[in-house]
This record gives C-alpha cells, structure tokens and sequence, in this order.
C-alpha cells in the first residue's frame, strides 16, 4: 500500500506543472502566416538578364502589419544597394549583373525587418571580357627605375592597362615612400577604367638556394 504522504507529493508535482492552452484555429494560422509578403515584378523567375536590370518589388502587409521603412538589393547578397519606395509598397532599383559570375543567380530584397525578405532566380548571360594588368612592378624606391606618379601614368596612358599594381621592396621603402606610393595610386584610379592597388613585395632569403617572394596587393 503507498503511503499517503507520497500520494500528497505526488498530487502537489502534477498541480505545479503549467499546462499550456492551445490558440483557437483561427489564430493559429493567422500567426502561421507571413505578415508581409514580397512579390517580384521585375525581374521574372527564370529570366535571362544581361547587363544592369530594372528590380521592382512589392510588399504587402497582412493582418495589420507594417510595411518595411526601407530595402535594398543584391546579387546573390552582398553588396546591397538601397531601392526607392514608390508608394504603395513598391520598391525599385536598378542592381549590375556583370558583377557576378554567368549562370544560375539570386536576386535577393532585404529590408529593415529580417523576417520580410524575398528573392528570384534568374539565368546571368554576360559576354565574357578581357582585362589587361600588371600585378608586379618596381619603381626607383626599390630596384627599378622613375617614379610612382611615372610609373602610375605611363601604366594607364602609354600601357593602355585596365589594373595596375605598383609593389616596389618593403624593405628598401621608407615610410614617406610608402606614403606617397599610396597616394599615388588613390589618385590615379577611375573606377570602371583604370583599377589601381596599391602593393607591396616582401622578400626573404632563406638557406640556399630557397627564395621566398610574396607580393601582396
């Protein structure tokens, strides 16, 4: 026979355990529900897209919600640029596709509530392009020869080269050579035409005949 004090204990422990109530139906698959929806106009789903494409979407709010204040865009994410709300729940921007590599791509919409986002699927169909660079150059700081301003002009303007890398000896470099190396390079560059990184080439001798080079751009 069990004792009447462990029936007590017993039908305490079943007393403290807090028993949920389950949400009538309605409501449960009212908070089931998304409370925004973000529908693509353009692109289409399964679009061929060459080039910078027209984004537009729109964003409905259910049951109450509110609207995103803002969104932005990218190509399978990151860099995101900022779209224009139109009203209505309407956003538009405008993203560059050739910065992505051909094929399958996602079209992504952020905004500045987490839970509200979308994307599509579309096929990138750029012409392949050649770029023409010098990666590994040497001015009069090191062992070559003229000046980085030099350097940097006959590069774009003689060379006609679309990236340039000026990566004299960091260890033959002081720090106002490697001041103005920067510089240099800062005001040299035009994005979309003449890309300019700024470089180093750290050398070391190791027992012979081993040479470690690396250049870093």
């Amino acid at each position: 026979m069990i004792p009447a004090s462990v029936l007590v204990q017993a039908l305490v422990l079943c007393l403290a355990i807090p028993v949920g109530l389950a949400a009538p139906k309605g409501q449960q698959a009212q908070q089931d529900q998304p409370m925004c929806v973000v529908e693509f106009l353009e692109p289409a789903p399964g679009a061929e897209v060459t080039g910078t494409i027209a984004v537009e979407v729109k964003i409905t709010a259910h049951h109450g919600a509110k609207l995103p204040s803002t969104a932005f865009v990218g190509v399978d994410g990151a860099p995101w640029l900022e779209m224009k709300g139109t009203g209505k729940g309407v956003w538009k921007s405008r993203v560059d596709t050739t910065m992505s590599p051909n094929g399958k791509r996602h079209v992504v919409v952020i905004t500045d509530d987490r839970r509200v986002r979308g994307d599509v699927l579309v096929t990138a169909k750029n012409p392949l392009m050649v770029f023409f660079a010098d990666l590994h150059s040497h001015t009069s700081y090191s062992d070559g020869a003229l000046t980085p301003a030099i350097a940097h002009q006959y590069a774009r303007d003689v060379a006609k080269l679309d990236v340039f890398s000026l990566t004299d000896h960091l260890e033959s470099l002081d720090e106002q050579e490697w001041l103005d190396t920067r510089e240099v390079a800062w005001d040299a560059n035009e994005d979309g035409k003449f890309v300019v990184i700024p470089g180093l080439e750290w050398t070391k001798q190791c027992r012979a005949p081993d040479l470690r080079r690396i250049v870093m751009i």
